[in-house]
């Protein structure tokens, strides 16, 4: 339905919202006919939410409804829109509902950058001993991480051919790993990875997946693209 249609409609439902009783009962059929149905009020291009466009799912998903009235509340008890990066920023929380919504999963962390991200997933799921399988090549500085900083820690580290799924299944084989990490479309050589064979290998061996994802938007590269069955 267009503007002017919107428009034609809602004067049409005000006058007859205004309608005396007995002249509505007069013309009571007349009146009926001019107001439209509840089907008529629906765009035939329109979807619903459930079945609405990716890009529109993003753009609405995540976002408070307006406030209809001046809210009532304390200061100290309100949102905290005036603090950037923490975690009870509302926009920061509208952020990531976003990309919850994109990448189909059930939480999602914020950070300053990708290697902060990444730095932090390393020390929160790794301890000393454990090992990690990576592709023989990652973002530069992910490459330092791996080279220096976690051996430093006591974690091992191997590098794999990954463009072969079979190298993957030989070295789970040899010793089991905690993670096994690969960028679906290596950075920077531009080796395209088989993402859905590397996840099925490393979940059938009891490891965990770490996919980091820099080229591929989430219509390419999430969970229910990917992995549909997690």
């Amino acid at each position: 339905m267009d503007k002017r249609d919107f428009l034609k409609t809602t004067a049409l439902m005000g006058t007859a919202a205004v309608v005396p009783a007995t002249s509505l009962a007069a013309d009571a059929e007349a009146v009926a006919s001019a107001i439209p149905s509840a089907a008529d009020l629906v765009d035939e291009h329109f979807e619903s939410a459930s079945g609405r466009h990716f890009a529109s799912q993003v753009i609405h998903h995540g976002e408070q409804p307006g406030y209809q009235v001046t809210p009532v509340s304390q200061d100290k008890a309100a949102p905290g829109y005036q603090r950037p990066g923490n975690l009870r920023n509302p926009t920061v929380a509208a952020l990531l509902r976003k990309v919850m919504e994109m990448e189909g999963t059930e939480a999602a962390v914020g950070g300053p950058c990708g290697m902060g991200i990444i730095s932090q997933t390393y020390m929160a799921l790794l301890k000393p001993g454990d090992r990690v399988v990576a592709h023989r090549c990652n973002y530069d500085w992910v490459m330092t991480l791996f080279r220096e900083y976690l051996p430093s820690w006591g974690i091992e580290v191997e590098f794999v051919d990954l463009t072969d799924p079979e190298n993957l299944v030989k070295s789970l084989k040899s010793k089991p790993a905690k993670v096994v990490h690969w960028e679906p479309y290596v950075n920077p050589t531009m080796e395209v990875l088989d993402t859905p064979a590397l996840i099925k290998i490393t979940k059938e061996a009891g490891a965990m997946v770490l996919v980091d994802n820099t080229w591929l938007p989430p219509t390419c590269c999430s969970r229910p693209v990917l992995a549909p069955t997690w």
